[in-house]
């Protein structure tokens, strides 16, 4: 869109004629592909990747209630709430500077993003080994930390670390659907009978579409089984067409 803005732009204050003397013709319309919407996370990774930093949401807010059964700890609650000692805290992993000891030990400095702000954790020789794979892809991680206040914002340091989305799966209780189209019913059907067929044995939960019938009318629908649950699932149920909201129960 801007090559194409600059190019009309550009040809506007030439002031060209063309070969045989008429004015330039005026460029041809843009057309652009007719392509989905992204997913949520995809929207947010590209945000943050454009602009530094996420926009609209944050990847965290897609855990919702899990974050509270976990007893998470936000980076506010620590720097505001001076917390010390084992906490549990989640983040985006954002960066990741590694140093050598005067001692030749390697260990990193880690910064996380949460939905209050962007903190710093240092990691050494136990647990670097897992933050460099996590840091690959900007993963939600759980990091059990040891908070230290020295007067000036604290020192976190990483005990263990391990990937959020498997400690909330396990955590979730089932999902809350509420639907405005019939047609996104077959979708939700396949959906939900991939991901029991990939399952090897993880959690469970129970599921309740709430389709809308009419003007101001729904109606519960209790699935009579219960289907693998997880953040990662909630995200791709919200994005099939006609799902108007994603609860985690």
């Amino acid at each position: 869109i801007l090559r194409h803005a600059g190019a009309a732009a550009q040809e506007r204050d030439s002031n060209q004629f063309g070969l045989f003397g008429a004015e330039a013709s005026r460029p041809a319309d843009l057309n652009l592909p007719d392509l989905d919407d992204w997913v949520s996370m995809d929207r947010l990774k590209e945000e943050f990747d454009a602009i530094g930093f996420y926009l609209s949401a944050h990847p965290l807010d897609a855990y919702g209630k899990t974050l509270n059964r976990l007893r998470i700890a936000t980076y506010a609650d620590v720097l505001i709430g001076h917390l010390s000692g084992m906490v549990s805290m989640a983040g985006i992993v954002v960066g990741m500077k590694e140093r050598t000891s005067a001692k030749g030990s390697r260990y990193a400095f880690v910064q996380l993003s949460d939905t209050t702000g962007v903190y710093e954790v240092i990691a050494f020789s136990e647990t670097l080994a897992a933050f460099r794979e996590y840091a690959e892809n900007g993963a939600a991680v759980l990091v059990k930390v040891m908070v230290q206040s020295d007067g000036d914002g604290g020192r976190i340091t990483a005990q263990s670390v391990s990937s959020l989305e498997k400690e909330a799966a396990n955590a979730s209780a089932g999902l809350l659907i509420y639907l405005d189209e019939a047609g996104s019913v077959k979708r939700l059907k396949d959906l939900l009978a991939r991901e029991a067929q990939s399952a090897n044995g993880g959690p469970r939960g129970e599921i309740v579409l709430y389709p809308r019938i009419d003007f101001g009318t729904e109606v519960e629908i209790r699935l009579p089984k219960k289907y693998p649950v997880s953040p990662a699932i909630a995200r791709a149920v919200k994005a099939i067409p006609g799902v108007v909201a994603v609860t985690e129960t």
